[in-house]
């Protein structure tokens, strides 16, 4: 695996960009004022101090050979159970032979060192951003209280926070120069209710022992139902309680890591369910948050199937900012949903 800097790079850019030409206001902040000047508006502040993309790169210096040498490692055993080159798809579908009992339990020895590795990786980089935001945040939270806003909560994954602002106020707020950019704090809701698979894992993946092992995964999501049969033999870490508040969640969780011997999920044998709340903007950004810096166990894949608001080729949200810059600064996986 390797950093992938150019999304976490391209939202810092277009913001910037936005910042530099006296843009610092979202058409959907811009639009409140002019509809509704009178009110009040949920928003995402980003700060103009985002340290992400540096820290990530100093602290990967340090993490990324010896990760990539048990990568490696990982590769060329598994590289006996692969095709040497294109195969007939019928010959595709067929069950590999297995690998090895003795050559399954090297890999799973040298994947625990991998994440482990990985864990201390995300853990080095949340505790250096949060120091070089620190004064930046307490004195933005200074500056909105002081336009009669209310905060209600900060996140540093890419560093933002979350208030309600008076509408007629959102201009003066926006020049304070240690904010780059106001957005509207979107609503969501869920997302791939009605998903049906079929991938060949069962001929694939799961003979070779590709079923999580000591990986973790992480369900932004409605929360999870951690009694369910079909989940309960796994670990869990959550900010969101122990049920789900609609189904949904608990739904997501099964098709990543349900146990039920009829029903499978793709990584059924991972090690930790990491669940967080997913909503509006805010919400679903302090959930990533969470995962990514809150968690013990650091999930590898986070999966997020809400939708918040309808996806264009034009409009760079407060939230597609975020995304891009948790993934290149803690070089996660994330898997969205597509709608239904």
């Amino acid at each position: 695996m390797k950093f992938h800097h150019v999304l976490g790079a391209t939202a810092l850019f277009v913001m910037a960009c936005a910042a530099q030409a006296g843009i610092k206001l979202s058409p959907a902040a811009e639009r409140q004022i002019r509809v509704n000047p009178n009110g009040s508006t949920p928003v995402i502040i980003f700060l103009a101090n985002q340290p992400g993309a540096s820290v990530a790169r100093e602290v990967d210096a340090l993490y990324r050979p010896e990760i990539s040498r048990l990568g490696i490692e990982v590769r060329e055993l598994s590289k006996g159970m692969r095709p040497l080159g294109a195969i007939p798809p019928a010959m595709e579908r067929r069950s590999p032979q297995p690998m090895s009992p003795g050559a399954i339990a090297e890999r799973n020895v040298l994947l625990a060192e991998i994440d482990r590795l990985q864990t201390a990786q995300v853990n080095e980089i949340s505790r250096r951003i949060g120091m070089l935001v620190a004064s930046d945040l307490a004195a933005t939270d200074a500056i909105v209280r002081a336009y009669g806003g209310r905060v209600d909560g900060v996140v540093t994954v890419v560093t933002a926070m979350f208030a309600v602002v008076p509408n007629r106020n959102l201009r003066a707020i926006s020049n304070y120069p240690r904010i780059s950019w106001i957005d509207v704090d979107a609503t969501g809701e869920p997302e791939l209710d009605n998903h049906k698979t079929s991938l060949g894992l069962v001929t694939g993946f799961w003979p070779n022992a590709y079923t999580g092992g000591v990986l973790d995964v992480g369900v932004l999501d409605t929360g999870v139902q951690q009694s369910h049969p079909a989940l309960s033999p796994h670990n869990f870490e959550s900010n969101a309680g122990t049920a789900d508040s609609d189904g949904h969640g608990t739904g997501i969780a099964g098709i990543m890591a349900s146990t039920h011997a009829t029903y499978t999920g793709m990584a059924f044998g991972c090690d930790t369910i990491c669940v967080s709340r997913a909503g509006a903007n805010s919400t679903s950004m302090s959930g990533l948050n969470y995962l990514v810096t809150g968690t013990t166990e650091k999930p590898e894949n986070v999966n997020y199937s809400f939708g918040n608001g309808r996806a264009n080729d034009t409009d760079y949200s407060a939230f597609d900012a975020f995304f891009d810059g948790a993934i290149d600064t803690f070089n996660i996986m994330v898997s969205k949903s597509t709608g239904n």
